[in-house]
Formats: C-alpha cells, sequence, structure tokens
C-alpha cells in the first residue's frame, strides 16, 4: 500500500505505471519508491510544485482516449531517453 496512490503496478525495472499522485502523500510515495521523473499523460493540471518539492522532474504530455496519436508517441520516447529514472506514468 503506497499513500496517495492507486493501483501501482511496476511494469518494468524501473517503470511504475499507477494514478495520478494525491496530494503531498502521494509524491512522497513516489520519492520514497526512488523515482525521479513523472510522465503525467492525463488532462489534469500538472502539480510541478509538489514533484519538484520532493526532487522529482515532471514532464505533462496529455493523451486522450481515443488512442496515442504519433507525435505523443514521440514525446514519450523522448521523455524517457533524456530524463532519469525510474519513472511513474
Amino acid at each position: 500500500s503506497l499513500p496517495g496512490l492507486n493501483h501501482v503496478i511496476e511494469a518494468a525495472p524501473g517503470f511504475y505505471s499507477g494514478s495520478e499522485p494525491q496530494s503531498d502523500e502521494g509524491f512522497d510515495s513516489l520519492q520514497k519508491l526512488g523515482v525521479r521523473t513523472v510522465i503525467s499523460v492525463d488532462g489534469a493540471q500538472p502539480r510541478v510544485e509538489l514533484a519538484r518539492e520532493r526532487g522529482l522532474r515532471y514532464v505533462h504530455i496529455p493523451l486522450g482516449y481515443d488512442g496515442v496519436p504519433p507525435d505523443a508517441v514521440l514525446k514519450l520516447t523522448a521523455a524517457m531517453r533524456t530524463t532519469e529514472g525510474p519513472w511513474y506514468v
């Protein structure tokens, strides 16, 4: 159980996926997991400041529910190549 996070899975070593972090608790849990970069793919307002306060980098690439456009794939790939992991999407 990770406070402030739901449905967290480790999809591959150093690559986590789960719900949007809820308040400070969620970002604290990410920090404890060792996450270095948060990649947000939803349309919610990014919580950049909460991430920065914990030394986490925040990348926002909003996706719709109708598929992943090619430009978003390129942005996701670039984010994974240019940021430090572990990552949380």
